[in-house]
Protein backbone atom coordinates (compact mmCIF):
# COMPACT_ATOMS: atom_id res chain seq x y z
CA UNK A 1 0.00 0.00 0.00
CA UNK A 2 1.09 3.56 -0.59
CA UNK A 3 2.01 5.91 2.24
CA UNK A 4 0.38 9.10 1.00
CA UNK A 5 0.98 10.98 4.25
CA UNK A 6 4.72 10.33 3.99
CA UNK A 7 4.69 11.41 0.35
CA UNK A 8 2.90 14.64 1.27
CA UNK A 9 5.50 15.33 3.97
CA UNK A 10 8.30 14.90 1.43
CA UNK A 11 6.54 17.13 -1.09
CA UNK A 12 6.07 19.82 1.56
CA UNK A 13 9.77 19.61 2.45
CA UNK A 14 10.67 19.87 -1.23
CA UNK A 15 8.46 22.96 -1.60
CA UNK A 16 10.24 24.63 1.31
CA UNK A 17 13.65 23.87 -0.19
CA UNK A 18 12.63 25.13 -3.65
CA UNK A 19 11.17 28.32 -2.21
CA UNK A 20 14.52 29.06 -0.58
CA UNK A 21 16.52 27.98 -3.64
CA UNK A 22 17.97 30.30 -6.25
CA UNK A 23 17.80 27.67 -9.00
CA UNK A 24 16.38 28.68 -12.38
CA UNK A 25 14.17 25.62 -12.65
CA UNK A 26 12.52 25.96 -9.25
CA UNK A 27 9.14 27.21 -10.54
CA UNK A 28 8.74 24.18 -12.77
CA UNK A 29 9.74 21.82 -9.97
CA UNK A 30 7.37 23.57 -7.59
CA UNK A 31 4.52 23.27 -10.09
CA UNK A 32 5.22 19.56 -10.56
CA UNK A 33 5.40 19.06 -6.79
CA UNK A 34 2.08 20.88 -6.28
CA UNK A 35 0.56 18.84 -9.10
CA UNK A 36 1.64 15.58 -7.43
CA UNK A 37 0.31 16.75 -4.08
CA UNK A 38 -3.00 17.56 -5.76
CA UNK A 39 -3.15 14.07 -7.20
CA UNK A 40 -2.59 12.55 -3.75
CA UNK A 41 -5.30 14.73 -2.23
CA UNK A 42 -7.65 13.68 -5.03
CA UNK A 43 -6.98 10.00 -4.30
CA UNK A 44 -7.70 10.68 -0.62
CA UNK A 45 -10.91 12.52 -1.61
CA UNK A 46 -9.68 15.80 -0.09
CA UNK A 47 -11.00 17.71 -3.07
CA UNK A 48 -10.63 21.26 -1.76
CA UNK A 49 -6.95 20.63 -0.96
CA UNK A 50 -6.47 18.94 -4.33
CA UNK A 51 -8.06 21.86 -6.12
CA UNK A 52 -5.90 24.37 -4.22
CA UNK A 53 -2.71 22.50 -5.17
CA UNK A 54 -3.69 22.18 -8.82
CA UNK A 55 -4.66 25.86 -8.97
CA UNK A 56 -1.29 26.85 -7.50
CA UNK A 57 0.47 24.65 -10.04
CA UNK A 58 -1.59 26.25 -12.80
CA UNK A 59 -0.68 29.72 -11.57
CA UNK A 60 3.03 28.87 -11.72
CA UNK A 61 2.75 27.17 -15.10
CA UNK A 62 0.67 30.03 -16.47
CA UNK A 63 3.31 32.56 -15.42
CA UNK A 64 5.95 30.65 -17.39
CA UNK A 65 3.61 29.34 -20.13
CA UNK A 66 4.57 25.75 -19.36
CA UNK A 67 2.40 22.60 -19.40
CA UNK A 68 -0.90 24.44 -18.95
CA UNK A 69 -2.87 21.55 -20.44
CA UNK A 70 -1.86 19.23 -17.63
CA UNK A 71 -2.94 21.73 -14.98
CA UNK A 72 -6.30 22.43 -16.61
CA UNK A 73 -6.90 18.71 -17.02
CA UNK A 74 -6.24 18.08 -13.32
CA UNK A 75 -8.50 20.94 -12.24
CA UNK A 76 -11.22 19.60 -14.53
CA UNK A 77 -10.92 16.17 -12.92
CA UNK A 78 -11.35 17.70 -9.47
CA UNK A 79 -14.48 19.56 -10.57
CA UNK A 80 -15.88 16.29 -11.92
CA UNK A 81 -15.35 14.69 -8.51
CA UNK A 82 -16.75 17.67 -6.62
CA UNK A 83 -19.83 17.82 -8.86
CA UNK A 84 -20.53 14.14 -8.25
CA UNK A 85 -19.93 14.59 -4.53
CA UNK A 86 -22.47 17.41 -4.30
CA UNK A 87 -24.94 15.30 -6.23
CA UNK A 88 -24.53 12.58 -3.59
CA UNK A 89 -25.15 15.12 -0.80
CA UNK A 90 -28.33 16.12 -2.57
CA UNK A 91 -29.62 12.58 -2.73
CA UNK A 92 -28.98 12.26 1.00
CA UNK A 93 -30.85 15.51 1.76
CA UNK A 94 -33.71 14.42 -0.48
CA UNK A 95 -34.06 11.14 1.44
CA UNK A 96 -34.13 13.09 4.72
CA UNK A 97 -36.86 15.37 3.41
CA UNK A 98 -34.55 18.40 3.60
CA UNK A 99 -35.69 19.73 0.25
CA UNK A 100 -34.20 23.22 0.45
CA UNK A 101 -30.75 21.79 1.22
CA UNK A 102 -31.17 19.28 -1.60
CA UNK A 103 -32.18 22.00 -4.07
CA UNK A 104 -29.32 24.26 -3.03
CA UNK A 105 -26.79 21.47 -3.46
CA UNK A 106 -28.28 20.26 -6.76
CA UNK A 107 -27.95 23.82 -8.04
CA UNK A 108 -24.33 23.94 -6.93
CA UNK A 109 -23.63 20.51 -8.43
CA UNK A 110 -25.20 21.63 -11.71
CA UNK A 111 -23.04 24.76 -11.84
CA UNK A 112 -19.89 22.76 -11.19
CA UNK A 113 -20.80 20.04 -13.68
CA UNK A 114 -21.71 22.56 -16.38
CA UNK A 115 -18.19 23.99 -16.13
CA UNK A 116 -16.46 20.64 -16.36
CA UNK A 117 -18.65 18.52 -18.62
CA UNK A 118 -20.00 18.61 -22.12
CA UNK A 119 -23.51 20.01 -22.55
CA UNK A 120 -24.32 16.57 -24.00
CA UNK A 121 -23.46 14.82 -20.72
CA UNK A 122 -26.64 13.11 -19.44
CA UNK A 123 -25.64 13.79 -15.82
CA UNK A 124 -26.45 17.49 -16.35
CA UNK A 125 -29.99 16.64 -17.43
CA UNK A 126 -30.28 14.16 -14.56
CA UNK A 127 -29.26 16.84 -12.06
CA UNK A 128 -31.96 19.15 -13.44
CA UNK A 129 -34.47 16.33 -13.13
CA UNK A 130 -33.39 15.68 -9.54
CA UNK A 131 -33.86 19.38 -8.73
CA UNK A 132 -37.35 19.16 -10.20
CA UNK A 133 -38.08 16.13 -8.04
CA UNK A 134 -36.93 17.99 -4.92
CA UNK A 135 -39.22 20.92 -5.79
CA UNK A 136 -42.07 18.49 -6.45
CA UNK A 137 -41.54 16.69 -3.13
CA UNK A 138 -41.53 20.10 -1.42
CA UNK A 139 -44.88 20.92 -3.05
CA UNK A 140 -43.50 23.69 -5.26
CA UNK A 141 -45.03 22.46 -8.51
CA UNK A 142 -44.31 25.62 -10.50
CA UNK A 143 -40.55 25.30 -9.95
CA UNK A 144 -40.76 21.52 -10.39
CA UNK A 145 -42.39 21.95 -13.78
CA UNK A 146 -39.81 24.57 -14.77
CA UNK A 147 -36.91 22.21 -14.00
CA UNK A 148 -38.60 19.17 -15.52
CA UNK A 149 -38.96 21.17 -18.74
CA UNK A 150 -35.29 22.19 -18.62
CA UNK A 151 -34.35 18.55 -18.09
CA UNK A 152 -36.63 17.55 -20.97
CA UNK A 153 -34.85 19.96 -23.32
CA UNK A 154 -31.49 18.64 -22.18
CA UNK A 155 -32.54 15.00 -22.63
CA UNK A 156 -34.08 15.82 -26.05
CA UNK A 157 -30.73 17.18 -27.23
CA UNK A 158 -29.02 13.93 -26.21
CA UNK A 159 -31.54 11.12 -26.73
CA UNK A 160 -34.30 10.24 -29.18
CA UNK A 161 -37.96 10.65 -28.28
CA UNK A 162 -38.18 6.88 -27.78
CA UNK A 163 -35.38 6.72 -25.21
CA UNK A 164 -36.39 5.73 -21.67
CA UNK A 165 -35.04 8.93 -20.09
CA UNK A 166 -36.95 11.12 -22.51
CA UNK A 167 -40.18 9.18 -22.01
CA UNK A 168 -39.81 9.29 -18.21
CA UNK A 169 -39.26 13.05 -18.16
CA UNK A 170 -42.39 13.54 -20.28
CA UNK A 171 -44.30 11.47 -17.72
CA UNK A 172 -42.85 13.66 -14.94
CA UNK A 173 -44.05 16.79 -16.74
CA UNK A 174 -47.52 15.30 -17.21
CA UNK A 175 -47.73 14.24 -13.56
CA UNK A 176 -46.75 17.68 -12.22
CA UNK A 177 -49.07 19.42 -14.69
CA UNK A 178 -51.92 17.22 -13.43
CA UNK A 179 -51.02 18.00 -9.82
CA UNK A 180 -51.07 21.71 -10.61
CA UNK A 181 -54.47 21.42 -12.31
CA UNK A 182 -55.94 19.49 -9.38
CA UNK A 183 -54.63 22.13 -6.98
CA UNK A 184 -56.33 24.87 -9.01
CA UNK A 185 -59.62 22.95 -8.95
CA UNK A 186 -59.47 22.58 -5.15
Amino acid sequence: MYDYNQALQYYNQALLIWKESDGNDEPFQMAECLNNMGCIYEIEKCYSKALACHQQALSIRDKFQADLGSSYNNIGNIYLCIGSLYNNFCNFYLCLGEYNAAIENYDYAYKIKSKSRSSQDPSLATTLRNMALAYEEDGNFIEALKYYKKASLAFASIFSATHTYYIEIQEDIQRVSSLMESKIIE
